[in-house]
């Protein structure tokens, strides 16, 4: 087994790691059509990123720039004009600069091939931060679910085997 980096919480960054939970608890707050107000918190340099991690190639999506995440966040409000965020847990870690979180998502989407469906389900979300800005955001959903929710059908575990 490799090594596993532990670090012990040291309440030294604890004004740190709240200051970077406020823009966490911002962020998800900001849905639908306020999504490219989003951009106000990540970090001004052009080393910024934001994606989803499962995509149809099993590479994560991922946005890079100031430029193509501003576009992504335009592109996110216009497929997803009402997806809000319930029951959301942000997670500190003892890195104070790493958070995530877990929430659950459900509203409308929009996608120009199948038209508007009922989109929901569950949802981790990663930050890498600094000094209380986002400089790397990843998110982690079920794809199979919302391929469902737009009338495909998938097989079965085992059924293509």
């Amino acid at each position: 087994m490799s090594e596993i980096d532990i670090r012990a919480f040291d309440p030294a960054d604890d004004a740190l790691r709240a200051k970077n939970a406020q823009t966490v608890q911002a962020f998800l707050a900001l849905t639908g059509a306020e999504l490219p107000r989003r951009m106000r918190l990540f970090c001004e340099e052009d080393d910024i990123s934001y994606g989803e991690a499962f995509t149809k190639t099993g590479q994560p999506d991922i946005a890079t720039g100031w430029a193509a995440v501003q576009q992504r966040l335009q592109q996110l409000a216009n497929s997803y004009p009402a997806l809000t965020w319930q029951g959301g847990k942000i997670l500190v870690t003892a890195d104070p600069n790493y958070l995530m979180a877990d929430t659950d998502g459900t509203g409308s989407a929009h996608n120009a091939d199948v038209g508007s469906y009922q989109h929901g389900g569950h949802f981790i979300h990663t930050f890498q931060m600094q000094d209380g800005k986002i400089r790397h955001y990843l998110q982690y959903k079920n794809p199979a679910r919302e391929l469902i929710e737009m009338g495909f059908t998938l097989p079965a575990p085992g059924e293509n085997d």
